[in-house]
């Protein structure tokens, strides 16, 4: 997902984009955004790994997996690492704007391609 499309959306900033698990952790304690959009495939650090360091130190900010992995292994560590859903790279963008928003509010969203 570009950071462009989603900048298109009226209420969505884009504040930061990291190409490893390090850098995520990084700007989530720079910047300490409300939302934290994780790929599971990343270099030097995996966004599982991200997500379970960045629910131990932001605990309120939820981290939805945008991902083309679609296996339940995946889903079910991503989960365990305390992901707030899951949704695929190539779903339309109105799918992750909405699983974003639902995310925010406190739900949990599975992709049900994976169900």
């Amino acid at each position: 997902m570009a950071k462009v499309e989603l900048s298109r959306e009226a209420e969505i900033q884009v504040v930061g984009e990291a190409a490893d698990g390090f850098e995520v952790l990084q700007l989530c304690r720079r910047l300490e955004p409300d939302l934290v959009i994780m790929d599971l495939r990343m270099p030097q650090m995996d966004g599982c790994e991200a997500t379970r360091i960045i629910k131990k130190e932001f605990p309120r900010t939820p981290v939805l997996v945008l991902t083309s992995l679609a296996d339940t292994g995946h889903l079910s560590q991503a989960l365990e690492e305390g992901a707030a859903g899951y949704v695929f790279k190539y779903s339309p963008l109105k799918t992750i704007v909405e699983a974003m928003r639902r995310v925010l509010c406190g739900e949990t969203i599975l992709n049900h391609d994976m169900l």
